[in-house]
């Protein structure tokens, strides 16, 4: 799952609210923390920025073609939130407490786990 903080980052390069440049300064400091793991979602998303502020510095891509590159980042990779709530079951024979887990993805359907505890 591509973390919040990026993804806006990346959103705002591909809508045209930051330039390139802006997006290089603000990656660049933090780009430990993304390619802590590097089998994960933030490293393939830095790598494929990477690769477009490389593309773009040698002539190869465009910024627009940059720009749509990210878009496609952004639809490859949706965000996941994840809500929890606790409710007690009106249930005459159990005293059981219910928690749901709820996970609504961007583009994807909607899963509810329910977990019950004695």
């Amino acid at each position: 799952m591509i973390s919040l903080e990026l993804r806006d980052r990346v959103r705002q390069f591909a809508y045209g609210e930051i330039s390139a440049t802006q997006l290089e300064e603000w990656m660049v400091p933090r780009l430990r923390r993304f390619l802590a793991s590097v089998e994960s979602v933030d490293a393939d998303v830095v790598a494929a920025i990477e690769l477009g502020l490389a593309e773009m510095s040698d002539g190869t891509r465009t910024s627009d073609e940059f720009r749509d590159l990210m878009k496609q980042v952004l639809l490859e990779h949706p965000v996941v939130s994840v809500f929890l709530r606790a409710h007690t079951r009106d249930e005459p024979t159990s005293a059981n407490r219910t928690s749901a887990l709820v996970l609504p993805a961007v583009r994807t359907a909607r899963v509810v786990w329910h977990v019950t505890s004695a």
